[in-house]
């Protein structure tokens, strides 16, 4: 879904995890060469989570795996029972990992929370420019989705190290690394 769960699954492939991408049949996809990047490593399964059938065959895929990545508002995936509490109840060593644009407990949760909103409301949208002041030049900004690359690289780093802390306790964990928090790294 967008950048940050797709990246995040691109890391931990280059890492030599199996990864399985699910993607809604209908979803719109990038331009050849940034679906390749992002798609890079992994095994697709195109599911429909709205209909219950399909639903269940990925519930059923992560009642077995290791980790569960997603970056839907907080809220979406729990509708769709594919919650951490309902992954959880089935595999209660699954390492799940929220990379929304807001945390569910930020105030600002049901903004819209693209790149671009992100970067304006933690501050990427003003001078970056290293000498640009003193030297009198104009302002520079970059238009990078630096959030979603930052929280996909947090989300990878926190289901490794989660995964190796459940090696020395046996249990699972929930984990958020939300764009904006991210962004702020």
């Amino acid at each position: 879904h967008y950048i940050a769960g797709p990246l995040a699954g691109v890391f931990l492939a280059d890492q030599g995890a199996e990864v399985i991408q699910v993607l809604r049949p209908d979803a719109t996809v990038w331009d050849a060469n940034s679906q390749a990047a992002l798609a890079r490593g992994k095994r697709v399964l195109h599911a429909n989570l709205k209909n219950p059938v399909q639903r269940q065959q990925v519930l059923d895929l992560a009642a077995d795996c290791d980790v569960v990545l997603e970056n839907f508002r907080p809220g979406v995936m729990d509708r769709l029972g594919l919650g951490f509490d309902a992954i959880a109840a089935r595999n209660p060593a699954v390492i799940y990992v929220s990379m929304p644009g807001y945390s569910r407990h930020d105030p600002r949760v049901a903004l819209p929370a693209w790149d671009g909103t992100i970067s304006a409301a933690c501050g990427l949208f003003t001078d970056l420019s290293v000498g640009g002041a003193a030297l009198d030049l104009p302002p520079t900004f970059t238009p990078l989705p630096l959030p979603s690359v930052y929280a996909g690289l947090w989300g990878a780093i926190s289901a490794m190290a989660a995964l190796y802390a459940r090696q020395q306790h046996g249990g699972g964990d929930r984990i958020e690394a939300p764009l904006m928090d991210a962004a702020m790294s």
